[in-house]
């Protein structure tokens, strides 16, 4: 679990701290980790679809996960337009990967889009995380406003960090579009996110 978080209370400079501690793992050690976990995880080994993104150089890279979950089809994301708005498209072997702006590889616009199944799964990219399933992503807010969308709302998000940038609160005040994930992974934990209330179904 993180001892970073009381440090700060700027996003900006949490930011930074969580990238700093994540230089320091071992990441390949921490990825076969967080695959065996994610694989084993029964939302997963049971979705028709999983959404899952490429990792950047600093980034543990979960991509060995497809090998581990073959009945599922592989959706990549790509954002779009000026606002960034965040789309999944069907990924394949021979699909091209373009390198976009922010050196993500990323499918192009015409690959089939993501169409939902119930029961899909999405592994959402994070900084850091807390026990309410609240992210701290990269500052663009593209997966909050993906899985507040209709696209999103019959599939589980998982968010699966190192056990060093895990925390009970993310000591930042959160946006009124910061949106939670279902549940947490890291190599030492598999939580379901806690509910602050009975009505917290997705909130």
């Amino acid at each position: 679990m993180s001892d970073i978080t009381a440090r700060f209370c700027d996003k900006k400079a949490l930011r930074r701290q969580a990238r700093a501690v994540r230089r320091t793992l071992d990441r390949e050690a921490l990825g076969a980790a967080l695959i065996a976990r994610l694989a084993a995880m029964t939302c997963v080994q049971s979705a028709p679809s999983l959404l899952l993104f490429c990792a950047t150089s600093d980034e543990i890279d979960l991509w060995p996960l497809t090998t581990r979950v073959p009945q599922a089809a592989l959706y990549l994301p790509r954002m779009d337009g000026a606002d960034e708005a965040l789309t999944f498209h069907r990924y394949e072997p021979e699909t091209p990967l373009i390198e976009n702006a922010y050196g993500i590889r990323e499918p192009s616009a015409q690959a089939p889009p993501y169409v939902p199944r119930p029961g899909d799964a999405l592994i959402a990219p994070a900084l850091m995380v807390d026990a309410r399933g609240h992210r701290l992503g990269y500052g663009k807010a593209c997966y909050d406003r993906f899985l507040a969308g209709s696209l999103a709302a019959g599939l589980t998000a998982i968010a699966a960090i190192p056990e060093a940038l895990f925390c009970e609160r993310l000591p930042v005040a959160l946006a009124p579009w910061d949106y939670p994930v279902d549940w947490i992974v890291t190599e030492a934990r598999t939580q379901r996110r806690e509910l602050l209330t009975p009505l917290d179904a997705r909130r």
